[in-house]
């Protein structure tokens, strides 16, 4: 099948040696079942097979070669060379789920308010076998208040209007490297609407050598001043002591792998967590989504209290924890049912697919 000549949708490729994987992602794209797209790939001068793996073999791809000028380079040139309406990301280790475009397509036709939409994933390890599962939360309220912490969109999941990026003059910043897309998300976030489908649409790959792996360190860093500078925008008003922030975030970013001292010290970060909930309700509190954006600041909240062991003045945040919703105890027990749901689920769940030629 040949390139269409204005297709809706980009699929949005970036590649850098991605021999061992980039065929069954691409094969992923081309067996969608929505077909008014273009695959447009940007090598960025890969020094394995990538390339030769990739010319003449399908019509439907589009390749640019380029020297290697790093991930946020090649983004930021194929927003601009894209000929579709919405721009499909994906990256060369990943899997789209079958019908990723069409159910991503149908919803931006069906809600022009939303700019910008992504879906939950499942890990996959290098055998395809699925090994976990990415949540994200789901309406524009909630993408709001998770906004301030962290990236709350898995980057290969989204599809984005293109009109957005390129009438604001917003891309991808090399100021914030593997963190580039929260960045930008917290730009768009100010002009549009946010929303995750909540369907595993993307097989997200973790191997030793991925990006997501190797680069952990740079990207918490990088994630950690974004969401110091979230905040303080979203509040300007507020005096929010800056370290406190920033710890805030890196336990909730970085999770165990924060740093010892904070681990012990979260009852006091749990206080700074719901103070700035308190000023985010005042202003949200009759938008829609309002009620599981709170239950998802009890479910973080009681555990940063109640993982053990308990800290000093952990008895004053639990009645904060009841301030927010009486219902909490009842929050608590279905999210715990609903982790032990997801986790036989997931033992159920079989391989993806096996890579086909395509043409």
């Amino acid at each position: 099948m040949n390139q269409p000549e204005n297709p809706q949708v980009t699929v949005l490729l970036c590649v850098y040696n991605g021999e061992k994987t980039i065929l069954q992602a691409v094969n992923s794209i081309l067996s969608q079942s929505f077909q008014d797209f273009e695959l447009l790939i940007i090598d960025d001068g890969s020094t394995d097979h990538t390339v030769d793996l990739l010319i003449g073999y399908s019509r439907r791809i589009r390749l640019i070669r380029e020297s290697h000028k790093g991930l946020v380079g090649c983004l930021n040139l194929g927003i601009q060379m894209a000929h579709g309406e919405y721009i499909a990301r994906m990256d060369a280790d990943d899997i789209s789920a079958p019908n990723r475009v069409k159910t991503q397509v149908e919803f931006l036709n069906r809600h022009p308010e939303i700019g910008i939409v992504g879906s939950i994933a499942l890990l996959i390890d290098t055998k395809d076998q699925v090994i976990g599962r990415i949540p994200v939360p789901e309406s524009d309220l909630e993408i709001r208040w998770a906004i301030l912490f962290q990236c709350p969109m898995i980057h290969p999941s989204v599809m984005l209007r293109r009109k957005l990026l390129i009438e604001q003059k917003l891309f991808y910043s090399s100021d914030f490297i593997h963190a580039e897309d929260y960045d930008l998300w917290t730009k768009l976030i100010k002009t549009t609407k946010f929303y995750n489908i909540q369907l595993p649409l993307l097989y997200y790959r973790i191997h030793p050598t991925s990006v997501t792996k190797i680069n952990r360190e740079i990207s918490d860093q990088n994630q950690i001043c974004i969401s110091r500078r979230t905040i303080q925008t979203e509040f300007p008003q507020e005096k929010i002591d800056e370290d406190a922030v920033c710890n805030l975030a890196r336990v909730v970013c970085a999770g165990i792998r924060a740093e010892k001292d904070l681990f012990f010290c979260r009852a006091k970060l749990s206080g700074l967590y719901f103070d700035l909930w308190d000023l985010f309700y005042d202003r949200y509190k009759q938008a829609d989504g309002i009620r599981a954006a709170r239950i998802n600041v009890v479910i973080k909240g009681c555990k940063l209290v109640f993982i053990p062991p308990l800290q000093k003045g952990a008895g004053e945040k639990i009645k904060r924890i009841w301030m927010i919703d009486r219902n909490w105890v009842w929050i608590l027990i279905i999210s715990m049912f609903d982790s032990l749901k997801t986790f036989i689920k997931r033992e159920k769940i079989q391989k993806p697919f096996q890579t086909s030629g395509i043409n």
